[in-house]
């Protein structure tokens, strides 16, 4: 599961948990408190709707992420992804 992500949508933010940190987390610790806020990524990568394509694609490569939030005025309206 290394490199694959998954999005959370908590407080108003978008945020980008990978899913190889569930696993370790769940394994590891039997009694883990299963909050959104002990799981998501802190620093979300994501693109404006308005963007070029092309921009997006460069984001997905550079961050070797295979999905991208698209946002609007603020507000996740979409997802970009590698596929």
């Amino acid at each position: 599961y290394e490199g694959w992500h998954g999005f959370c949508y908590f407080s108003g933010q978008v945020r980008l948990v990978p899913l190889a940190q569930i696993l370790t987390r769940l394994l590891m610790k039997e009694k883990f408190l299963m909050l959104v806020k002990n799981w998501m990524s802190k620093e979300v990568i994501s693109v404006d709707a308005s963007e070029a394509m092309k921009d997006a694609n460069q984001l997905l490569r550079e961050h070797k992420i295979r999905m991208l939030p698209v946002m609007d005025m603020g507000k996740l309206v979409g997802v970009v992804t590698d596929r």
